[in-house]
This record gives structure tokens, C-alpha cells and sequence, in this order.
């Protein structure tokens, strides 16, 4: 996540972004220290789809996360042509081999209080393991029942939108949340 920033998406030759299931981010972020409670976690997501929507209207690309995992050399491609850069597949593979190399190199001790005691990389500035974040839907497993469906009520609308499957209960609270964040 990065904060809106017309500077640096002025400067930029190219902005990709990345988006990937909510209850998976909510799982990603309860285990990384990030949000302990419930209403925690709604407003980190919140605040992860606004960057997310301002990001993605200045990107040539928006990549889904489950995607990258499932064919990382396609994904690479894909990347790749978004920069103007065409590849063949064993150009994109010999890529995902270095990047993921890049991946456990030594890191840094970050100063973002929000990162605890993980590190990240020092090369490609991601946290430790995020390359490797394993298969989708592991991470909504650290999530009780309630926390998922008030995930699928408050942005069922974004999951629906970016092709994630919902079970929906309680919209009204969508609304609410929605108008309490906008009103601030």
C-alpha cells in the first residue's frame, strides 16, 4: 500500500498496481501485527482500497495477486509489455528465477512502526516472505466466521467488482462505514 502521491505518479515512467482478496489482506495483516481487532482490520482494508482505486486510475496495469501465484512467468509478461518491454517465456521465467533470488537476500530492519520485528529486502523493498505469501485463501483461515462475513458485507461491492466470490449477510453496514470514512 502506498499513500496517493501526485508527485511521484507524476515522475513515474510506468505505475503498475496489484490487488488481491480482502480476506486475505485481513489474514495477512492480523498475523503481521498490523490490526488486532476487528474494526482494526476494516479500516486498514478501507484505507487499502482507497489507495488501491487512486493508484489503479494512474496505472497502465492492474495485476491480480492470485494470478501472479498461479503463473508467475505469464505474470511476468504481463508486467513486462505494461513497461513497453516485450519478453519470451524463457526470458520472463529467467526474471521470476532472479526476482525470487532477490527475494531472500539479506534485508533491513524497517522503520515502519506497523512492521514489528519483520524485515524486508533491501533490493525490492518487499516485507520478507511476501514473494513467497503462499496459495490464496491460506491467509482468511486466521480469520473467524464473523470477521470474514463482516469483510464479505462491508466490501462485498470491491470483492464482487474484482472477481472474488461472496457470501453476503448485513449491507447496511457497508453503507454506514462507508459514510462514517467519507465524512472525515
Amino acid at each position: 500500500m502506498h499513500e496517493p502521491n501526485d508527485a511521484l505518479a507524476a515522475r513515474a515512467k510506468a505505475v503498475i498496481t496489484a490487488h488481491r482478496d480482502l480476506r486475505d489482506v485481513a489474514g495477512s495483516v492480523l498475523q503481521r501485527g498490523w490490526a488486532s481487532s476487528e474494526d482494526a482490520i476494516v479500516e486498514f482494508l478501507l484505507a487499502a482500497i482507497t489507495q488501491h482505486r487512486w493508484w489503479s486510475e494512474r496505472a497502465r496495469l492492474d495485476v491480480r495477486f492470485e494470478s501472479m501465484l498461479e503463473d508467475r512467468v505469464a505474470a511476468a509478461r504481463e508486467v513486462a509489455r505494461a513497461i513497453g518491454v516485450e519478453t519470451t517465456p524463457l526470458q520472463a521465467s529467467d526474471l521470476v528465477a532472479r526476482v525470487q533470488a532477490l527475494s531472500y537476500s539479506p534485508g533491513v530492519q524497517s522503520s515502519d512502526d506497523r512492521v514489528g520485528d519483520n524485515s524486508y529486502d533491501r533490493t525490492t523493498l518487499l516485507h520478507r516472505n511476501h514473494v513467497t505469501a503462499g496459495p490464496p485463501n491460506v491467509r482468511r483461515q486466521l480469520l473467524n466466521s464473523r470477521v470474514i462475513s463482516r469483510i464479505e458485507n462491508v466490501f462485498g461491492d470491491w470483492l464482487e467488482q474484482n472477481g472474488y466470490a461472496v457470501g453476503r449477510g448485513m449491507p447496511d453496514e457497508a453503507a454506514a462505514i462507508c459514510n462514517a470514512s467519507q465524512s472525515k
